[in-house]
């Protein structure tokens, strides 16, 4: 699998992540990064795995009109990380904040890959 991922991108395919399964007490929401920092392992430069995570997977969707990027007009939902994820993209696994629909959400304790934690003010 991660040859033809390799492959994949080598040939120029578009890819974009996401699950259904983030979330709970099984697929912990911290495991969402998991997808950015295996990108770049397998060759994918940091900038374009950022893109495939976010933008891309909002077009995918159908939702790129309204989310995927930081821009007027659109719906604020972003994560803070302590780091630049372009120079270092396991920056992706240590949330500082986030937002949803333009409201900081409060970070119970810490997120790992074992546990995060969000609660709505």
């Amino acid at each position: 699998m991660c040859r033809d991922f390799q492959l994949g991108c080598e040939a120029g395919i578009r890819f974009a992540f996401g699950t259904g399964l983030i979330g709970g007490p099984t697929h912990p929401l911290a495991e969402a990064a998991v997808e950015f920092v295996l990108a770049v392992e397998l060759g994918t430069p940091p900038s374009k795995a950022l893109v495939a995570g976010t933008l891309l997977s909002a077009e995918v969707l159908g939702l790129a009109s309204t989310m995927g990027s930081i821009e007027v007009g659109k719906i604020a939902n972003f994560v803070g990380v302590a780091g630049n994820p372009v120079e270092d993209i396991t920056a992706v696994r240590r949330p500082v904040f986030v937002m949803k629909n333009g409201r900081e959400i409060s970070l119970k304790g810490t997120c790992t890959q074992e546990n995060c934690h969000v609660n709505s003010p």
